[in-house]
């Protein structure tokens, strides 16, 4: 984007008291345009999208980031500014600048502090995005039926709908929902505040070294959600994990839950960027049964 809509540049310019606005395309931009804003004396961090999809996104982090930062030691920037004009929805952040390390075990260590906040169910009262997907959050007092309805089931549909998720790979995704349901599995940790698309990218150091957590899809679940996230595309190091395990120690059914609950991030995949991912879901679920039996 070469050039500010006119209705966002005269937003920007009333927020920061500024007749110039200089506006730079950074990377961040997967989804939406990011832009770095100078303007007043000021700097600031712009995601801006045009549709009702860009709207719903955004207005969906803009509600994330507010209820991470109620948290206590959860570090995450706080909204500025969201507006929609003339069908464009920006999100005006801070912006943050960033240092050379990763000191990923920091980041562990912030994770671990956010998943010490307890919810009162599973889920959330409102629901909310992931990428530009609909991610729905009933609130529900079992955490296994909210995962096997609204997770498995639900991202089934998405990836099917999609052309990405053949029978043959659905079916035992299918069968680790029937079991979820039926409460033959050890109950699930939480519910605490998870991140909810917790990858590489959605972290940030800044120049001394503090680690902040941007565009979250948050809602209440089993903070393993999180962790299997960080691990199914990786770029953590080690230090990350062993620093939230020295936290919240580590349970026998760690490894059959990571299997369950990377699916849900696999079938967004999917719906998202095809069969590679389908089939991949395929295959992680019938490990889960597979250690089931």
């Amino acid at each position: 984007m070469n050039a500010l809509p006119p209705p966002v540049a005269d937003h920007l310019r009333s927020l920061l008291h500024a007749r110039q606005i200089d506006a730079r395309p950074v990377h961040g931009g997967s989804i939406h345009s990011a832009l770095h804003i100078r303007a007043g004396g000021r700097e600031l961090f712009l995601k801006l999208g045009r549709g009702e999809q860009a709207r719903a996104s955004l207005e969906a982090e803009h509600d994330g980031l507010h209820r991470l930062a109620r948290l206590d030691g959860v570090r995450v920037p706080i909204p500025l500014a969201l507006a929609t004009r003339d069908d464009w929805t920006w999100l005006a952040l801070p912006w943050i600048d960033t240092g050379p390390a990763r000191l990923d075990h920091r980041v562990g260590e912030l994770v671990a502090t956010l998943h010490d906040h307890s919810a009162r169910s599973f889920g959330l009262e409102r629901d909310n995005c992931i990428a530009l997907l609909h991610q729905p959050n009933p609130p529900h007092d079992c955490g296994d039926t909210f995962w096997a309805r609204h997770r498995l089931r639900y991202g089934c549909r998405l990836a099917r709908e999609a052309g990405a998720l053949h029978t043959e790979d659905e079916e035992p995704v299918l069968r680790l929902a029937d079991l979820l349901e039926s409460d033959r599995l050890p109950a699930p940790r939480g519910p605490v505040w998870l991140h909810g698309d917790l990858w590489q990218g959605n972290v940030l150091v800044d120049t001394a070294g503090l680690p902040w957590l941007i565009d979250p899809a948050v809602y209440a679940g089993d903070p393993r959600v999180d962790l299997a996230m960080a691990r199914l595309f990786g770029g953590f190091e080690p230090s990350f994990f062993d620093a939230w395990y020295a936290t919240h120690g580590r349970r026998p059914d760690d490894d059959l839950r990571d299997r369950i609950l990377v699916l849900w991030p696999l079938l967004v995949h999917a719906a998202l960027f095809g069969a590679s991912y389908g089939r991949q879901t395929g295959r992680v679920a019938r490990q889960a049964l597979a250690a089931l039996t």
